[in-house]
């Protein structure tokens, strides 16, 4: 171990880890979980504008009239990315940190 690594070490456990590790564990939980809802105000969003959850609105994609067209379409793949992004999210933090989803 180099004396930077040292340095670094001994600072995490000065303010109450246990190693390097665990102080990079907690700081990507705490990133995944700020970036998960990041995703899920925005399906909230879309959720609230629609009144319904995605499946139902790609369901009903084509009776929304008082939305123009283009508006849901572009409102269609926004959402899709968000929860697409939020699966990803979900799926990184449960591999890394298996017990972070509680």
């Amino acid at each position: 171990m180099t004396v930077h690594q040292a340095a670094i070490e001994l600072a995490v456990q000065e303010i109450g880890y246990e190693s390097v590790y665990d102080y990079a564990a907690e700081k990507l939980r705490d990133s995944l979980l700020a970036e998960i809802k990041i995703s899920l105000d925005a399906v909230a969003v879309f959720e609230k504008k629609y009144g319904m959850d995605y499946i139902r609105f790609r369901s009903q994609f084509f009776e929304l009239t008082q939305f123009a067209l283009f508006e849901r379409e572009d409102d269609s793949m926004d959402w899709s990315a968000e929860l697409e992004q939020l699966r990803l999210l979900e799926k990184r933090l449960a591999q890394l940190l298996p017990n972070a989803i509680s």
